[in-house]
């Protein structure tokens, strides 16, 4: 018996060979999936950790912005606190120094008041000294 074409045997390990192949680069791809899996979760660790970290400093920023927020608002009102002192010490001490005004005033009119009456009773309203 001749045989035209490959027998089926020779068909079958044609077939086994290309499944074969078929399979082994099926497993390349699949191994390079999995250490571009492995890669990308490394990535995604590494990025998660970095991320963590700016978290952590944000926190730690915001801690300190707050504080220092605090602190300046602190400061404000004892500032303000003490510009409104001041403020009424400057106020009693413009009264004192008018009312010390008021008393300078009268003296040196009381002071003028007598000099006039002096140099009125010694030239006796004439301009000349009494004898």
């Amino acid at each position: 018996m001749t045989t035209s074409g490959p027998s089926r045997l020779d068909q079958l390990e044609e077939l086994v060979a290309i499944l074969i192949t078929h399979a082994e680069g099926t497993d390349r791809r699949l191994n390079q999936l999995l250490e571009s899996q492995v890669l990308m979760r490394q990535d995604m660790q590494l990025t998660d950790a970095r991320l963590e970290r700016m978290i952590e400093q944000a926190e730690r920023d915001r801690a300190e912005s707050r504080t220092r927020m605090e602190s300046i608002e602190l400061q404000a009102e004892v500032d303000r606190a003490e510009f409104h002192l001041r403020m009424e010490q400057f106020a009693e001490q413009a009264e004192r120094d008018r009312n010390q005004a008021a008393i300078d005033r009268a003296e040196f009119r009381s002071t003028v008041q007598q000099l006039l009456e002096v140099l009125s009773q010694r030239f006796s309203g004439n301009g000349h000294a009494e004898g």
